[in-house]
């Protein structure tokens, strides 16, 4: 029994994190003409693979920052919940306040 429930819990958490992979994600992101509104204005949310596969966050995924997110359901999410560079980076962005960045 609790090797059937173990196989369970791992078909579940492995479904989810295939769910929601970054080449799920990159299937529409990565077409350049791929926009959102904000605020009223048109935005790029394009994303280049190249660009990404030598970027910084390149291991992570990106649901890691992009919460909440299916990829079956289109559009994603009513709100979109802004992502929170904070968790990981909360000494840069204390500088960056400091800054005219």
């Amino acid at each position: 029994m609790k090797i059937l429930l173990i196989l369970s819990a791992l078909a579940v958490t492995f479904s989810a994190s295939f769910a929601q992979s970054n080449d799920i994600c990159l299937t529409c992101h990565e077409d350049n003409s791929l926009t959102m509104e904000r605020n009223g204005k048109e935005i790029s949310i394009h994303v280049s693979p190249d660009s990404f596969a030598v970027s910084p966050h390149r291991t992570m995924d990106c649901v890691s920052c992009h919460v909440g997110f299916d990829p079956d359901e289109l559009p994603h999410k009513e709100n979109i919940t802004p992502v929170d560079c904070s968790t990981c980076h909360s000494e840069v962005l204390k500088s960056f306040e400091q800054s005219t960045h």
